[in-house]
């Protein structure tokens, strides 16, 4: 087919598309603004799929599959039309949208939109008019130069890096090439990126501008706010923005569900601070609402409760106000929207124990099967919120939210269970929030500390500030003590943590010291969570629980602080920790093996009444990692022999021991039984454990075989250990194979090459060495230097846990 009957058939297409779907593109308005419209439209949508498919798709694909001089020219023939159309299309767009939104009458999220084109433009056009002539200029004298070196041919990069490391008028070109490509990429991201932004922009001012809508909806009075409202979720509905019916199916749905829900938060918002003067028609619900739920009210239940039935049965549930309501309607859709009986005072009851009972309750069939006529009250509609908040789809229970305070006036049980729905958007929390300050929930404590949870760190500090003196207690101090060490803050924590003692009504508990310790440790600071160990001991506040050491435990064998875990083990048996809580002894046996102490992690072993497969591998494991392996191959025995069944970390620790004690045949058989009897899949650390075993055995060929008959790629620490095998056994051929491929791996490593220099110097072989070295020196590799760390201290106590 030629390009121009492609063409006419892509132009019919489009007008079809006009044709038979006009809402699809947004030609309101006047001739010339209609025309600017489709024209944006058109020119975006082509520079977004042509950056899309050269950059991600198209590139890659060529590059992996033709030789490298073949997919150079052709890149060099495609890229100046490539960067020419992207920027003939940034360039009309640009112009396009300028015109439909100039800068004295446009809103901020118009004129950075305009901002991010103009971006796009500046970004394509300095690749069309000066990266892309530069890279290739470049690329043409280096395909010339590789030409007379005779590669070029191959896919990919391997032989000129190769060569490059011999000729240094190659390599000085690959870097200038390389300076040059790169930004050129880098402009073509950019542009694309801005392009992104352009659209997002785009569909965040939309979502604002419906905000605004239902903010206006609401104002109009009490009495139209509600058809207005759902033309609203119509119009948004026929955008993909809301949409009940597709789930999840739609792009962004999340995000402007998200955004449809705050809008309605915030309506609730408008509505809760009306002036007295707009509220001549709402003070009517208001005395309605004190002596019963009005007609009205219960005929937006009944269209909630409809909502899932399909349109009819909305509609006829929305046509009526009670239980005679839609008699007009045919029969079965009014059985199924407004039950006819009465119904039973105890339905409310039962119906609302279900809910609180039931660990997953089918919230909305459960009201569904209640008449609307009378509405349901608070209580029974509290427990659906809480049980629509933790189901899947939580958007109902905002749904349920706005119908809920049309029939009754929340409690903070109401608000409660939404804040932790609301946690995994900060833009619907703060609509929430917005609301809570607005009905005076704030003053409540517990809903004060659910609003500081999900909060990130600044947000959660500002809240703390405004807190009352009086409601600043030890929960709350715990809270953002939390929020501090989950944005790696330990400074601000430790502050915070001292500020607790000097606050009057907040007293250091139990749980604050573990929260400082366990933060410290797992953030890498084992030193600070000892110290703070020491510390709670030495003010003697409160005691330590299994918690504290638990936490406090590993980072005493980490930093090999002898004192502090003796102390802690002591501690452990004098209170019975250590025989009544097993992580307890797991974490006093795990710290003994890493201070060295395999006697005590025995004795606290055989002395341990409850032992789970955890307690089985810790001892394994001491063993393993203290030298002992024959010890640790029997206890494995003895393990299997009381019917425990071993997983995969039991594995690793018995094959370790197995390659202490050299035990070739035993960790054969082991590895082989790990499938076989146990249905265990042997991961890359245990074919790792292998490879160590044979090569600490000589074994270095079967050790290779081994490496390549592996169902994953080798990483660095496999080829590592056949390299540290090679070199204690003088298997120097197997050697250079493994540091090609750590080289491929790691080429920033300094021990790789300083290995491989050490094997050919002992083996005499010392121009090969000094070739090494000056590999190092070329690749600009510096050889890191050792250190050593001792740390002598002596841990005292003085109080009562002694």
């Amino acid at each position: 087919m030629g390009w121009a009957a492609r063409f006419l058939t892509a132009a019919s297409f489009l007008a079809a598309g006009v044709l038979f779907a006009p809402d699809a593109l947004p030609l309101g308005g006047s001739g010339a603004a209609a025309a600017a419209r489709l024209v944006h439209v058109l020119s975006f949508a082509t520079a977004w799929g042509a950056g899309l498919w050269v950059t991600f798709i198209g590139g890659i694909v060529m590059f992996k599959y033709l030789p490298r001089h073949q997919f150079g020219s052709l890149q060099g023939k495609m890229f100046p039309a490539y960067f020419m159309l992207i920027s003939a299309c940034s360039a009309i767009s640009v112009a396009a949208f300028a015109y439909l939104h100039p800068w004295k009458t446009a809103s901020t999220i118009e004129r950075y939109q305009l901002g991010f084109l103009i971006s796009a433009l500046g970004c394509n056009l300095s690749n069309l008019l000066v990266f892309t002539p530069m890279t290739v200029e470049m690329m043409m004298k280096r395909h010339k130069m590789e030409k007379d070196l005779g590669i070029g041919t191959e896919v990919g990069y391997s032989k000129n890096a190769e060569m490059a490391k011999r000729n240094p008028a190659l390599a000085a070109m690959n870097r200038k090439f390389g300076m040059i490509h790169g930004l050129s990429s880098l402009a073509n991201i950019m542009g694309f990126g801005s392009l992104a932004l352009h659209s997002w922009c785009e569909r965040l001012h939309c979502i604002n501008a419906y905000a605004g809508i239902l903010k206006l909806c609401h104002q109009q009075g009490p009495g139209r706010p509600s058809r207005m409202l759902r033309r609203v979720d119509f119009t948004m509905s026929s955008n993909g923005w809301w949409d009940e019916d597709q789930g999840s199916s739609r792009p962004h749905q999340r995000v402007h569900r998200t955004s449809m829900h705050a809008a309605m938060l915030s309506e609730d918002c408008v509505s809760s601070s009306q002036p007295p003067e707009l509220e001549d028609e709402s003070s009517q619900t208001k005395t309605a609402n004190r002596e019963g739920p009005s007609v009205e009210a219960g005929a937006e239940y009944g269209c909630f409760l409809a909502a899932g039935e399909g349109p009819a049965v909305a509609a006829a549930a929305a046509a009526g106000g009670g239980a005679g309501a839609g008699t007009n309607a045919p029969e079965e859709q009014q059985r199924r929207a407004l039950p006819c009986s009465p119904p039973s005072p105890h339905y409310h009851t039962l119906a609302a124990l279900l809910l609180l009972s039931s660990p997953r309750p089918p919230a909305l069939p459960l009201l569904r099967l209640l008449p609307p006529d009378p509405p349901p009250p608070l209580t029974l509609l509290n427990a659906a919120v809480k049980a629509l908040s933790a189901s899947s789809s939580p958007d109902d229970a905002f749904r349920l939210l706005s119908t809920l305070r049309r029939l009754h006036a929340p409690d903070r049980l109401t608000f409660l269970p939404l804040l932790g729905c609301a946690s995994s958007s900060l833009l619907l929390l703060s609509a929430l929030h917005s609301l809570l300050l607005r009905l005076g929930f704030l003053s409540h404590h517990p809903i004060t500390l659910a609003l500081l949870k999900p909060y990130p760190l600044p947000h959660v500090r500002a809240l703390f500030d405004d807190m009352p003196q009086n409601n600043k207690w030890t929960v709350a101090y715990n809270t953002l003590i939390t929020a501090c060490l989950k944005a790696r803050d330990i400074r601000a924590a430790r502050h915070q943590f001292d500020e607790m003692q000097r606050h009057g009504r907040s007293r250091r508990s139990v749980v604050s010291w573990n929260l400082m310790i366990t933060g410290c440790a797992r953030r890498g600071r084992d030193d600070m969570a000892v110290q703070c160990f020491e510390r709670m001991v030495r003010d003697g506040e409160v005691a330590p629980d299994d918690g504290t050491l638990v936490a406090v435990l590993p980072a005493c064998g980490r930093t090999g602080n002898v004192g502090a875990g003796r102390w802690a083990h002591e501690y452990a048996r004098k209170t019975g920790l250590l025989d009544g809580t097993v992580h307890v002894a797991n974490a006093v046996m795990d710290m003994h093996c890493k201070c060295g102490d395999v006697d005590s992690t025995q004795e606290v072993f055989m002395t341990t009444r409850q032992r789970s497969v955890v307690s089985w591998n810790a001892m394994i494991a001491g063993f393993s990692l203290n030298g002992h392996g024959v010890e640790g191959i029997d206890l494995f025995q003895e393990m299997r022999r009381h019917g425990v069944e071993p997983n995969a970390v039991t594995f690793l620790a018995v094959l370790g021991c197995c390659a202490h004690a050299g035990a070739v045949d035993i960790g054969r058989e082991i590895f082989q039984s790990m499938l076989s009897e146990h249905g265990i899949e042997p991961s890359i650390e245990h074919y790792g454990c292998m490879v160590d075993l044979f090569g600490r055995s000589g074994l270095l060929e079967e050790a290779h075989v081994l490496i390549q008959g592996m169902p994953m790629k080798p990483n660095a620490a496999i080829w590592g250990a056949l390299l540290s095998a090679c070199r204690a056994h003088a298997g120097l051929g197997i050697a250079e194979v493994a540091l090609k491929e750590l080289i491929n791996l790691e080429p920033w490593n300094s021990g790789n090459y300083v290995l491989l220099a050490n094997l050919y110097a002992e083996t005499e072989r010392w121009e090969e060495a000094g070739e090494v070295r000056k590999l190092m020196r070329r690749m600009s590799v510096n050889k890191a230097p050792g250190q050593s760390l001792m740390e002598e201290a002596e841990f005292q106590l003085t109080n009562s846990y002694q």
